[in-house]
């Protein structure tokens, strides 16, 4: 993942440079971020036994944290639009990090964002976003077009005289119709047993 070193991130459609917003990292040193999601064993207890059952593995969600700065002062508007952005989805929206736009996360922004500033409208907002999935999925991929040619297939043979007639019947017009001699399941009656076959 590079999440800590991608520039921009894309949420619901829209680059986050197209608000004046950056991704930043707020700590000095190694930077931190989910490497995979949790997982938590599904086990059965029953009474006699001090070992439990297992049942399955369940997987978390991902969790993702950024911390997104205004690159400059924000006007009013400009803020309403980025909570905007962010809060107005009612379903989970395509977040992509610039770094690797080739992983898309599909994620819902969850808890309430933290706005720290100066009190001159400069500073940064702490995004919580929930994936719905535990893994991350791959861009579209589309082949080329193929242009397709259509050419009669043509057969130079006018009957069914030659090659083999498996399970048909050449009639005297030269049409072919199944052979109803072959036996089939169906034709068995339901009280013969396998001796009788």
């Amino acid at each position: 993942m590079t999440i800590r070193t991608s520039l921009h991130i894309e949420y619901a459609g829209q680059a986050s440079n197209n608000f004046g917003i950056v991704n930043v990292n707020k700590n000095d040193g190694m930077q931190e971020e989910p490497y995979v999601s949790g997982r938590e064993i599904i086990e059965v207890k029953t009474a006699g036994r001090d070992k439990p059952y297992f049942q399955k593995i369940k997987k978390d969600s991902l969790k993702i944290k950024v911390t997104l700065a205004f690159e400059d002062a924000w006007d009013e508007n400009q803020f309403r639009q980025v909570k905007r952005w962010l809060m107005n989805h009612d379903y989970y929206q395509p977040l992509i990090f610039s770094d690797d736009p080739e992983r898309i996360y599909y994620a819902l922004v969850v808890d309430s964002p933290v706005l720290y500033h100066n009190g001159m409208n400069q500073g940064f907002i702490d995004v919580q976003f929930n994936c719905s999935d535990p893994y991350a999925h791959s861009a579209e991929h589309l082949s080329q077009v193929y242009e397709w040619r259509e050419s009669p297939l043509e057969f130079s043979e006018s009957d069914f005289t030659k090659g083999a007639l498996d399970n048909l019947i050449l009639n005297n017009q030269g049409s072919l119709s199944t052979d109803q001699t072959i036996v089939s399941w169906i034709n068995i009656s339901p009280v013969m047993t396998w001796k009788d076959l």
